[in-house]
């Protein structure tokens, strides 16, 4: 929660409520909130269901982290800015490609002035080599030109270090950066080639992504050791090249770095996954969300948000303490938690339901039935079985109850479940994807004694898409309770970590 006065870093108690509130007012579903200075965590919020413990994935975010790598490989005379891309990578050359390919510099691939190679997207299906992938892609305009959002790019990037260093992007980190800051746990997918991914894919616990804004805010230094090149980090983030007003209303980018004003540069990740630095004030406020963009660009808002409300009216300097206004920060704190359902904890006619079987027709998210039981008062159990297996949780009313639960990836396997019945005939089931940006939300529509089927709206990784499954009921022997592995006679067993290289949705 709060670990140090915030005052005595020079900053306003009553200035982190402001922004605290502006945040939860104007950007959706955030996850935590952690406001750093110097070297020390002034405080740090997970907001309920989320916590500290499970890994998070922060797509682009992963970018900037990638950009230390290069700059690492770069002030080691490994790679320069102006070397020619293809001089490392002339054996992955097409038969057919764009010969502008031939001008394409490291620089290039760091400003996203190089291909259109947009989103991670671009390489799901491609089973063997990605670099070759890349470079198939016609440019729309010269190198080093025009700005063009471009996570193939992170891609390259990433592979350069490989090529360069003799080791991947996350085992460098892990080695240069990571392990002296006492940071051990993190995740990064891999392409069919070994590379790290480098444009997304990275996966961090939300007290570690509190020490990368602190390296940050230092300019990376920790403890007074420098772990990024100062001279590169200094040159990543401030504006290498212009952004199309229109479409990026920012002040410019970096070398994977957004320039978010005059005094500040962005980490971005999709979903408001991100990291604010003021480097003039050894400032930073770092978001873990799965925002959508229904009031604009959720990190460009909270960039906004922390430029205007903190970092601006803040002046470096103790301030006096302000007891009360560190007590109605912390109460503001203790008070946040995502929304649960809306409704009432029990229905008059769920006796007609429970401890049934509702089986559904073959579907895409694999649920063959479902059974719904009245475990408590206020909790239910259900279980879900799937086509290789059954998983069975529990979901509160009025409270978020935290499970593992393996769905389709066995790497996100962390669930928390509420429940309320919007009215007498609808049940409506919320599940958040603890590793993950995003959440599903389960509507039950039922008759006197019958089902209408059930409504999945999945609000991850690129927007709510609802899916209708139509189902009905049948009598059947009241559900067991299983663990999420399910019976060993009848369901598979998924051991973690487990990795895959489907590439996720990016921003």
């Amino acid at each position: 929660m709060i670990k140090n006065k915030p005052e005595a870093y020079g900053i306003s108690s009553d200035n982190l409520l402001c922004m605290v509130q502006e945040l939860e007012t104007f950007v959706e579903d955030i996850h935590s909130i952690s406001v750093v200075c110097d070297n020390d965590v002034i405080f740090s919020k997970c907001i309920q269901p989320y916590t500290e413990e499970p890994m998070q994935m922060l797509h682009s975010f992963s970018k900037s982290m990638n950009s230390i790598a290069v700059g690492i490989a770069i002030d080691e005379g490994k790679l320069h800015l102006d070397d020619l891309v293809i001089d490392y990578f002339k054996e992955y050359l097409p038969e057919e490609y764009d010969k502008r390919i031939d001008q394409l510099t490291v620089r290039n691939l760091l400003t996203m002035a190089a291909n259109s190679c947009r989103l991670s997207t671009c390489f799901r299906g491609v089973t063997d080599s990605w670099i070759t992938h890349y470079f198939t892609y016609k440019l729309p305009h010269d190198p080093g030109t025009v700005f063009q959002y471009d996570t193939g790019a992170s891609y390259m990037l990433s592979s350069l270090v490989t090529k360069t260093m003799h080791k991947n992007v996350l085992a460098l980190m892990k080695e240069r950066v990571l392990k002296p800051m006492g940071i051990t746990d993190i995740e990064w997918l891999e392409s069919p080639e070994g590379n790290t991914v480098g444009g997304w894919g990275l996966y961090l616990k939300t007290p570690d992504i509190a020490k990368i804004a602190i390296l940050l805010a230092n300019m990376g230094k920790w403890n007074g050791k420098t772990l990024i090149p100062e001279e590169y980090l200094k040159e990543a983030t401030r504006k290498q090249i212009d952004t199309p007003e229109e479409k990026y209303p920012v002040c410019g980018y970096g070398y994977q770095y957004w320039i978010t004003a005059d005094h500040s540069f962005g980490v971005y990740g999709a979903f408001g996954n991100v990291i604010v630095v003021n480097p003039e004030k050894k400032l930073a406020v770092a978001i873990t969300a799965g925002a959508s963009d229904k009031n604009g660009n959720p990190n460009r808002l909270i960039s906004k948000i922390v430029n205007e409300k903190l970092f601006i009216p803040t002046e470096r300097g103790t301030l006096e303490t302000d007891v009360d206004g560190e007590k109605k920060l912390k109460k503001y704190l203790d008070d946040l938690c995502l929304p649960y359902p809306e409704g009432a904890k029990n229905s008059c006619l769920e006796g007609k339901w429970f401890d049934k079987t509702l089986s559904f027709e073959e579907n895409d998210r694999k649920i063959q039935s479902i059974e719904i039981n009245r475990k408590t008062e206020n909790e239910l159990l259900i279980n879900f079985h799937l086509k290789d297996r059954l998983v069975s949780v529990e979901a509160g009313f009025e409270n978020w109850i935290t499970q593992e639960a393996v769905f389709d990836d066995p790497h996100h396997f962390l669930n928390s479940f509420s429940y309320a019945f919007k009215d007498d005939k609808t049940l409506v089931i919320k599940q958040y994807w603890l590793n993950m940006s995003g959440y599903d939300i389960y509507t039950l529509h039922f008759q006197d004694d019958s089902v209408n089927g059930m409504i999945i709206t999945s609000v991850k990784l690129g927007g709510a898409v609802p899916i209708e499954l139509s189902g009905n009921f049948s009598f059947s022997i009241p559900a067991k309770r299983f663990n999420s592995k399910g019976d060993k006679s009848s369901s598979k067993t998924f051991t973690r970590p487990f990795l895959d290289t489907r590439p996720e949705a990016t921003n």
